[in-house]
Parts: structure tokens; sequence; C-alpha cells
């Protein structure tokens, strides 16, 4: 087993190469839990680094989780397709929902923010994955699409025979 905190096939924990932080289980009954919620905390990091490592049990196309910092920083996200990207975190305790999807499927996502001195919180609530699916607009669109070029076709085909 691997780790970290195991929940429904999900592993949370610290990639040790980027980061020397721990990794915390707060509940929002914690006295000094700024946040209110159940959490999971990683600070305490002196090195490149305060990170959470998520893997997931099966490749998947779509995760979405609260993600939140008690300083104004910049998250890194990592899938592992190699895909990165960035989003700005106001600080202050604040949360920010974040949902991505993805064409092709990753196995695990890295959150980080750069190391700074003294307590720095990196956390992360309510996580949850799966497969994207188109919502029921695409495919409204696309069988309107379909009937159009239908309805053009037999059109045209009733043109042609009428001209000769």
């Amino acid at each position: 087993m691997p780790p970290g905190l195991t929940l429904g096939g999900v592993n949370f924990t610290i990639n040790t190469a980027q980061s020397n932080g721990t990794l915390f289980v707060v509940d929002g009954g914690f006295p000094n839990n700024l946040f209110h919620v159940t959490l999971l905390d990683s600070q305490f990091s002196s090195s490149i680094s305060d990170n959470i490592l998520i893997t997931l049990p099966q490749p998947v196309t779509a995760a979405a989780f609260d993600v939140g910092s008690n300083t104004n920083t910049t998250f890194t996200f990592t899938l592992s397709t190699g895909d990165t990207f960035t989003s700005i975190n106001p600080g202050n305790h604040n949360i920010q929902f974040l949902g991505l999807t993805s064409t092709t499927p990753f196995t695990s996502i890295e959150i980080s923010q750069p190391a700074s001195s003294g307590v720095n919180a990196l956390v992360l609530t309510d996580f949850t994955f799966g497969t994207a699916i188109p919502e029921p607009g695409s495919f409204s669109l696309l069988a309107t699409g379909g009937l159009g070029l239908l309805g053009y076709r037999l059109r045209r085909r009733q043109t042609i025979t009428c001209q000769r």
C-alpha cells in the first residue's frame, strides 16, 4: 500500500522528490482550522514546494475538487499526461472550486505551490473524479445538424429528379 491516505481507491500523499512537507488530515471541528471543513493539508515544507499528489485507481478524464491556501499564491497543477496549468489563489484562507477535463485519460494530479517561510498551507477538500460525458446540448446540436444534412440531401435528390 502506498504511503499517505487512501480513500475510495484514491491515494493522497506528498511528492517527496519536490517537498519535505507533511500531509495532515484536519477535521472542520479542529479549533485552528480556519477553513471550517475536513481537508487535507500539506505544509511545513522548506524545500521546493508544498504539494499534494493524488493517484487515481484507474485512468479518468475528469476531476473536481476545492483547493485553497492561507497565502496569496499560484497553484500549479500537473497531470500524469505531462499537461500543466496554473491558477492564482487570493489567499486569506479562501477555497476555490476547480474542475478539469482532458481528452487524454490521466492517472494522477499533483497540486503544488511555492514553499515560503513560515506556515504555508495547501489544502484540498471535496475531491471527486470520473469520465467526462458531453452535456445533452451537444447531442442535440449534433442531431440537429444531422437532420439538416439529411433534409438537404433529400431536397437535392428531388431537385435532380424534377429536372430530368
